[in-house]
């Protein structure tokens, strides 16, 4: 051991040999997260894809097509919802142009409702020289009658077969215009004026109305008609079916009538309801006073419709028998109907 000045001096202890220790990389994962994003949008997709051809499958039955229909079998379906479309809308214009038909042919202004007691309007239809002739309408009727079939009676009940009417039960009913006053029935009467006061045009407008007012009447329907002036003359003394050859009768009882007399309506509407119809339709161009009260009791469930003809104001008592019997009043303003005017 050397020694310097007395002291021992050792040798240098040899240092360790320090090794850098190798540090591990740090590895990148980012390349991981972005292949499972990829495969859960990829999955998302598919499954979108899959709801969605579902859903595509479900419309298309839906729509009526087969499920092998193939791009001809859509293109016929399209084609039937077109054709059905047209259709529809072919409809809806027929229906659109039967309502304007149907506002034509309806009157301004009608009563109020009897059961109601509205405040009343009063309907002044006007008859005007222009319309048909009644030999024009005389020669419509015997054509239509003449061409119409007559109807089978042996398929209506027994009491049917009877030409009195009576209160047998009919199938099917009749709607009856008689100056724009309108009925719907089985059983009809007629009651018009044939005073000396309705002479000329107005008399003979009457008459074309009473031979149209015949029109839809069948064998199944029954009717009469009375004239009446101070005394009564009726077609028949009850109802009778509308069978062709009736309703070529009462048109000659029609023609045979003329003006004449006075105004007594009492007599011919008590025995119009003792006929027993379903409706009557009233008409004159009188004045005069009568008993309502009586009329509606002894007509009760018949319904009257009443046409007055006159220039003037409507008269309060025809007002109140149309009313009160649940029918319809119309007056017609006769200025230039008549050849005196």
């Amino acid at each position: 051991m050397n020694t310097i000045s007395g002291m021992p001096i050792r040798p240098p202890i040899p240092m360790p040999e320090v090794r850098p220790v190798p540090v591990p990389m740090k590895q990148d994962n980012r390349w991981k997260y972005g292949l499972a994003a990829a495969i859960v949008l990829l999955l998302l997709l598919l499954l979108l894809l899959l709801i969605g051809t579902k859903a595509t499958g479900t419309g298309t039955h839906g729509d009526g097509t087969q499920a092998t229909g193939t791009g001809t079998d859509l293109l016929g379906t399209g084609h039937q919802d077109g054709d059905t479309t047209d259709a529809d809308s072919a409809g809806e214009a027929d229906a659109h142009s039967a309502d304007e038909d149907a506002t034509i042919a309806e009157p301004a202004e009608t009563l109020g409702d009897p059961e109601t007691g509205a405040d009343e309007k009063t309907t002044q239809p006007v008859v005007t020289v222009s319309e048909p002739t009644r030999e024009s309408a005389i020669d419509d009727l015997l054509r239509r009658l003449t061409a119409e079939p007559e109807e089978n009676m042996d398929s209506q009940p027994e009491d049917r077969q009877n030409q009195t009417g009576g209160n047998a039960l009919v199938k099917g009913d009749a709607s009856v215009n008689f100056f724009g006053a309108t009925g719907k029935g089985s059983k009809f009467v007629f009651v018009f004026d044939r005073s000396g006061s309705m002479s000329g045009r107005p008399f003979e407008s009457v008459k074309r109305e009473l031979i149209k007012a015949l029109e839809p009447l069948k064998s199944n329907h029954s009717f009469d008609i009375i004239a009446y002036d101070h005394t009564v003359e009726a077609w028949k003394d009850k109802l009778i079916s509308a069978t062709k050859e009736n309703k070529a009768d009462a048109v000659g009882f029609i023609e045979r009538i003329s003006s004449r007399g006075g105004t007594e309506p009492r007599a011919p509407l008590l025995a119009a309801i003792d006929h027993k119809p379903e409706i009557i339709f009233f008409m004159t161009d009188g004045e005069f006073v009568l008993n309502v009260d009586e009329i509606c009791a002894r007509g009760k469930k018949i319904i009257i419709n009443v046409v007055q003809f006159s220039d003037g104001l409507p008269l309060a008592v025809l007002q109140e028998l149309a009313k009160r019997t649940g029918g319809e009043f119309m007056l017609i303003k006769v200025r230039g109907l008549n050849d005196s005017l």
